[in-house]
């Protein structure tokens, strides 16, 4: 299990992205704790920066693309 926290910066919040997306593409036993906990973590983040209903559309999905490496 890794040591991950609250995240409190955009540059911790891409860097569990990526550390989700990672382990979603080899998802096993050992990293679903850890996957879980990302969820949670990300989804907090998610809710208390983003404001989709505020975000102009062509914003959110660059953000979205960004994120996802696209």
């Amino acid at each position: 299990m890794s040591d991950f926290k609250v995240i409190k910066t955009r540059k911790q919040y891409h860097e569990y992205v990526t550390a989700h997306m990672n382990m979603w593409s080899n998802p096993t036993t050992e990293n679903e704790d850890d996957r879980e906990l990302l969820d949670v973590l990300i989804e907090k983040w998610e809710h208390d920066n983003i404001k989709r209903e505020d975000t102009d559309p062509v914003e959110l999905l660059n953000f979205l693309m960004d994120n996802n490496g696209i």
